[in-house]
């Protein structure tokens, strides 16, 4: 397949148009790409990043602001520090939990994000919410 028949196959591709999307937004590639996507691909009318915050420190969340900026973006931060450290990471090690010798402290803070992004995207009225550069993780929130 050439690259012009690839191109011609995205834009042929129906996609849902967004109305007010959040993003979980850790400032990565993955979620940098999903803010470019939701505005020239979703053609979303509001977007609301949300990052949480679990003790990255200072050095990840200046990175993340500095990216923010050239994407325009201004994200919510939500502190989850505490239940991170008090209820997830207690668990992690109560249990020895790791992955080939890693620990799982990363990965785990997926389900908590997940919670909380999704908690957040409700209250604030969000049709959507989006997660990951290549807009599979974007789904209709159903109507309540």
């Amino acid at each position: 397949m050439t690259i012009s028949e690839i191109l011609e196959k995205i834009h042929k591709t129906p996609v849902q148009k967004g109305e007010k999307v959040a993003v979980a937004f850790s400032g990565g590639l993955d979620s940098s790409l999903a803010i470019v996507l939701l505005r020239h691909i979703y053609q979303a009318q509001e977007i609301i990043p949300i990052t949480i915050d679990v003790g990255q420190g200072e050095e990840e969340m200046a990175a993340l602001h500095k990216i923010a900026k050239a994407l325009g973006i201004e994200p919510l931060i939500i502190d989850a520090k505490e239940e991170f450290a008090q209820k997830w990471l207690n668990l992690a090690i109560q249990a020895n939990s790791d992955y080939n010798g890693y620990p799982v402290s990363t990965s785990m803070t997926r389900q908590l994000l997940a919670r909380i992004v999704a908690v957040e995207a409700q209250k604030l009225g969000c049709n959507a919410i989006l997660e990951g550069s290549t807009g599979n993780g974007w789904q209709l929130l159903p109507k309540l």
